[in-house]
């Protein structure tokens, strides 16, 4: 059993490699050839117009939620050529974070967002795209307002940054734990293999439905905070999902449908709960008159 123990330090390495990745992917916003793979900015510059909205709604954020951070709070934008925003980093972390947003989000003109995406989609190649479909599927101000409030909020939390390293620790020692009972009778490299197996196979159900969660959560976050951006969250929703089908469901990808409907889900249960408030609230009012 002896000659099997070298089994033992590769897990015990193969335990803290994710955290460790994850905190050189977030922490490490510097340009160089591993985050030119990662990070995959599109060429693009942004326009002064979309970048003024941006700058606009961070300092409308720091000074009403993070006053003391503001002079410290490090960050950067870029575009890509994916369909959902994405954030990298964390203002938690020294530096900084970077949002990226989608090419889709700098494109007001409607035959330059037709011919983007005839040449990101060649399935649209030589479809014809109706006015009216890139009309509903163009981002409006109020719809990117919302967007870049949600990134913020994922920027600024604690829970969005160490939680999935935290259940990668906690489910990669628990089935150690539970394997060293059985490394008598299968062995330490057949068990330390199971043990990986068995982080990797519950880790991706377990994040999985953390990603749904969350994705809903701060959707809750920024409408509970300040309802002027509940109209945008309805409208920017279903500009994707009008893309999707557009595009095509391959395209848009199986994983960020399922997550659009479940937003549109939630937001317009939001929507109901909140008029049906102001009904109750209405009503008493009056019936105190």
């Amino acid at each position: 059993m002896a000659r099997n123990h070298w089994a033992k330090p590769i897990y015990y390495i193969f335990i803290p490699s994710f955290p460790i990745a994850s905190l050189f992917v977030e922490g490490v916003r510097d340009e160089n050839s591993f985050t030119k793979f990662l990070v995959k900015r599109a060429t693009k510059e942004i326009s002064s117009e979309f970048s003024n909205l941006i700058e606009n709604e961070v300092d409308s954020f720091l000074l009403d939620h993070k006053k003391g951070l503001t002079k410290n709070a490090e960050f950067k934008v870029s575009l890509f050529n994916e369909l959902l925003p994405k954030t990298w980093g964390s203002f938690l972390l020294k530096n900084g974070t970077e949002f990226q947003f989608p090419v889709l989000f700098d494109t007001k003109d409607h035959e330059v967002f037709r011919e983007y995406l005839r040449e990101q989609f060649t399935s649209l190649k030589d479809k014809p795209i109706p006015y009216k479909v890139v009309n509903e599927c163009l981002i409006n101000d109020e719809s990117k307002k919302f967007c870049i409030q949600r990134e913020l909020y994922k920027s600024f939390s604690g829970y969005h940054l160490c939680w999935p390293s935290i259940l990668w620790m906690f489910l990669s020692s628990g089935f150690y734990g539970l394997s060293t009972a059985i490394f008598p009778v299968i062995g330490v490299p057949t068990g330390c293999l199971i043990s990986a197996l068995g982080t990797i196979g519950v880790y991706s159900y377990f994040i999985k439905n953390f990603k749904k969660k969350e994705e809903v959560y701060f959707d809750n976050v920024v409408i509970d905070n300040n309802e002027v951006y509940k109209t945008g969250a309805m409208d920017y929703l279903r500009s994707s999902k009008i893309l999707c089908n557009l595009i095509g469901e391959e395209n848009f990808g199986e994983s960020n449908l399922y997550l659009i409907n479940e937003r549109i889900s939630n937001i317009k249960k939001v929507i109901a709960e909140s008029r049906l408030r102001k009904v109750k609230n209405t009503s008493v009012e009056k019936n105190k008159k």
